[in-house]
């Protein structure tokens, strides 16, 4: 039995989603765009996250709900929703943002009509908890040069728009980049990865709502954690695995050798107008690494190492005693 395939798939990563969780569903099941599907990936939330979820799923075969059996950050949970998707372009989402009825269809039509776009968003509005604006409307990246070097100094050009990310994309493109990467802050390495393959479009229209909050990850105190349960309690070079993930895509993308040496000098461009604010980060970054192994020596240094003469500490029958056995 062959399987359904949508044209867009929306991947919506939630963690402790309950209080937004519901309009954020519903603004994508009201989009006069119908050919999609939502693919809902829990990270073992703890709240009524997990009873919204179903309670859609069960009302709307459009949505797949898939529960992680134990917190994996939000980079892993962004990735899988992808790597769940079957749709020609996608779409992440996330529930702190309301999707305005034809925020789908008006990105699908700007991806049908020009093949060089790879993403497109539509101009938003920035609202507070309660559903206030706070803020004008901001226009989201736009550009289009033919080459990929004007691309990416464009993209540099560009506003820091970070919600671009949650316009739609095409899914082919994707496939071809490493998606989040180990750092937080990798969206920005995404964004400028795809600027290296085509154009960002835009919609001058009003049609997606972002919510301010402080729950969002702006907020969270510790922003390693939260992207990489795995590098919790770690020092995490951002900006340096930044420069080198950079130097990479540069070499990885499907670019003929002069346009790759362009793409080069206008990375050295760009780093060289942000160098006084890239230098403090850079050393701040550097110093924490080096106080880190520094304390680790240390450590390594006190722990005192086992008589090998003496018998091994026995519980019971040649067991372990409780307190010894360090947790899988």
């Amino acid at each position: 039995m062959s399987i359904y395939t949508p044209r867009v798939s929306i991947g919506l990563p939630v963690y402790n989603a309950e209080r937004y969780l519901p309009e954020a569903l519903d603004s994508m099941l009201a989009q006069t765009f119908t050919d999609l599907e939502v693919i809902i990936s829990d990270n073992a939330s703890t709240d009524r996250t997990e009873a919204i979820a179903r309670a859609y799923a069960e009302r709307d075969e459009r949505i797949r709900y898939v529960r992680n059996p134990s917190n994996i950050g939000a980079r892993y949970n962004f990735n899988r929703v992808f790597q769940l998707a079957r749709g020609e372009y996608f779409k992440w989402a996330s529930h702190n943002d309301v999707l305005l009825p034809r925020f789908v269809e008006s990105c699908v039509e700007v991806l049908d009509a020009n093949p060089a776009v790879v993403i497109c968003f539509t101009k938003i509005v920035i609202e507070d908890g309660a559903g206030s604006v706070t803020d004008q409307p901001r226009e989201s990246m736009d550009f289009c040069a033919p080459t990929a070097h004007e691309r990416l100094r464009q993209f540099y050009a560009s506003p820091r728009v970070s919600q671009t990310l949650f316009g739609v994309t095409r899914s082919s493109v994707l496939r071809r980049t490493p998606l989040f990467r180990d750092w937080y802050g990798s969206d920005r390495a995404l964004m400028q990865e795809l600027s290296l393959y085509g154009c960002f479009g835009v919609v001058d229209e009003v049609l997606f709502r972002h919510r301010r909050h402080g729950s969002r990850s702006w907020d969270v105190a510790d922003k390693v954690t939260w992207f990489d349960t795995g590098k919790s309690g770690k020092q995490v070079p951002g900006y340096w695995i930044h420069l080198r993930s950079s130097a990479d895509m540069l070499l990885a993308a499907p670019l003929s050798w002069p346009e790759r040496i362009s793409c080069v000098i206008e990375f050295v461009r760009q780093g060289r107008n942000r160098w006084r604010i890239w230098a403090p980060i850079l050393a701040r970054e550097a110093t924490a690494l080096a106080r880190q192994s520094v304390s680790r020596v240390q450590i390594l240094g006190n722990t005192t190492l086992p008589n090998r003469d003496c018998p091994p500490r026995v519980a019971g029958r040649d067991t372990m005693e409780a307190g010894e056995q360090r947790p899988a």
